[in-house]
């Protein structure tokens, strides 16, 4: 059964006790910028020890973590969201043990989260997944489901992004 989108979005009492942080990493024309520098590294070390804590991490980061998330890389080559840098940073995010939700559970398979408004690139299916939740070690065996509600992208005045949802046990 595919998981579906019913605001308001509850938090079921047996997950209570853990740590979210929700994040947005604003699109730029600098790749890079999105993720902390490395001539900043106290900063780095900083961000990255407070990830490590986390049981959940989400949100836009504005990056496609490889190819399949992406309706054309060639098209892309020199574009952000898909630049190494990005890609090595945020690959850099799982290095304790997170996992990336929706490619744990569909390797393979083809998802998209955001479409440009332009040229009917939703229908067109000319998307890219750079929404994400990245599940922290203590309860990435809990994941039922990941998966991206496209119905509700089709609603009145929508958003440029689905809701990308999780399903915990």
């Amino acid at each position: 059964m595919p998981l579906t989108y019913s605001p308001p979005c509850l938090v079921p009492s047996f997950l209570t006790a853990f740590r979210l942080m929700l994040q947005y990493r604003r699109q730029t024309t600098k790749a890079v910028n999105r993720f902390p520098s490395s001539s900043r590294p106290a900063a780095s070390d900083s961000r990255n020890e407070r990830i490590g804590t986390l049981d959940i991490l989400a949100g836009d980061f504005n990056v496609c973590p490889a190819d399949i998330d992406v309706y054309d890389p060639a098209a892309f080559v020199t574009e952000t969201h898909v630049q190494p840098e990005e890609r090595a940073r945020f690959a850099a995010l799982l290095d304790d043990g997170h996992v990336d939700a929706f490619r744990h559970l569909h390797p393979d398979e083809v998802g998209f989260t955001w479409w440009d408004y332009r040229q009917g690139h939703f229908h067109r299916k000319m998307g890219l997944r750079i929404d994400a939740f990245l599940v922290g070690p203590r309860l990435a065996d809990r994941i039922q489901a990941c998966g991206i509600d496209r119905s509700y992208r089709k609603g009145p005045k929508p958003s440029d992004h689905a809701p990308l949802l999780l399903e915990l046990s």
